[in-house]
């Protein structure tokens, strides 16, 4: 039952969100990367694919050392790439604008690693904003007492509920302890 439930949500998720493809190299920054880069690593790609497509045991050998050459251009363009740009970066963050540029990619990076998920704000029972963060807890805490004791007519206290070894309740058990 809880197969077919599921199966039926992720086909209407499929349907209506559709499928993304999940691409490794598509989160990397490359904001370094330039067109020399480019045709360097296509190269190596071409040569690699020349080296897949050969059959022949003395014609894999001859390709390999193409292949070879290419990936070594390749890896030498993206080391000198990167070394020239980061040297650039460095430099510019020396200066005073640097700093603020500095702190700019701060507030960004902090931003980014926020949860999204995260509750910011949250309003109380008179319609308030709460935006600091106890407020909100304490807001939450009422409104789960609320919410809990209701059927229950106070039964439940949650500022004591982590002090509550005492209060186990094993009504539950008697039942079953007086029918052996």
């Amino acid at each position: 039952m809880w197969n077919h439930a599921t199966e039926i949500i992720r086909g209407a998720t499929r349907e209506i969100l559709g499928i993304g493809k999940r691409c490794s190299r598509c989160k990397r920054e490359a904001w370094w990367w330039n067109s020399g880069i480019q045709e360097r690593v296509q190269a190596k790609q071409l040569a690699y694919v020349k080296l897949l497509d050969t059959k022949i045991e003395g014609e894999q050998k001859t390709n390999k050392m193409p292949y070879k050459i290419a990936k070594e251009e390749a890896k030498k363009a993206v080391t000198e790439a990167k070394n020239k740009a980061f040297g650039d970066m460095y430099e510019e963050l020396d200066t005073k604008e640097g700093e603020k540029v500095l702190f700019r990619l701060d507030n960004t990076r902090e931003r980014s690693s926020k949860d999204l998920n995260q509750v910011r704000s949250i309003k109380d029972e008179e319609g308030q904003v709460l935006v600091e963060e106890t407020d909100i807890k304490l807001r939450w805490q009422r409104y789960f007492d609320k919410l809990l004791n209701e059927a229950r007519e106070g039964e439940i206290v949650l500022g004591d509920l982590e002090h509550s070894e005492g209060l186990e309740n094993t009504s539950f058990a008697t039942p079953y302890l007086l029918k052996r």
